[in-house]
């Protein structure tokens, strides 16, 4: 009686070894699928932030003494291509703010040289989405060439010497 009820054991152990591989195959390439789409979502967050930072930092550059525009497209271009990231050619902006007589903004001026009248720092980059991604371009070709991740940031200038001038404030 044992080796009969060892026999049923084996036998039906035997025929859920087919079974389980049977739902391993059906299972794994819709986990293999959502894992390659999450790395690759991954890979966009991560993106956004390089860019974010990239500009960040660049525009932190800009409004110290003594940088160029050029050194500050620069500094952007060498924080994305640290992380695999390139810049389109003419994606990256760096220019300076002045205000005219009245308090108004005048459009950005991107000479060469930053100047010490400049008020704020305008630095703006992007990535086009299919340098961003591997998955998607594959797929969607036609959405993916259009779109970009794009950033920009406005930052005030050290140089600027209207704000506060503390020979002036602790004169008296």
């Amino acid at each position: 009686m044992l080796n009969l009820l060892r026999t049923k054991r084996t036998s039906r152990s035997a025929n859920r070894r087919g079974a389980t591989a049977v739902e391993f195959v059906i299972v794994l390439p819709i986990f293999a699928l959502f894992c390659v789409v999450c790395l690759d979502f991954s890979r966009l967050s991560m993106a956004r932030h390089v860019v974010q930072n990239a500009v960040y930092r660049a525009g932190r550059l800009a409004m110290t003494e003594g940088v160029t525009r050029q050194e500050t497209i620069d500094a952007v271009e060498d924080y994305l291509n640290t992380f695999g990231f390139a810049a389109e050619e003419g994606s990256v902006i760096a220019g300076q703010i002045y205000l005219d007589d009245d308090g108004r903004v005048l459009p950005v001026n991107t000479t060469n040289e930053f100047d010490s009248e400049s008020v704020e720092f305008h630095v703006e980059a992007s990535v086009s989405f299919a340098n961003a991604t591997l998955v998607f371009p594959t797929f969607f070709p036609s959405w993916v060439n259009d779109r970009e991740i794009r950033s920009e940031i406005r930052v005030r200038s050290e140089r600027f010497s209207g704000f506060f001038n503390p020979a002036e404030a602790y004169a008296n």
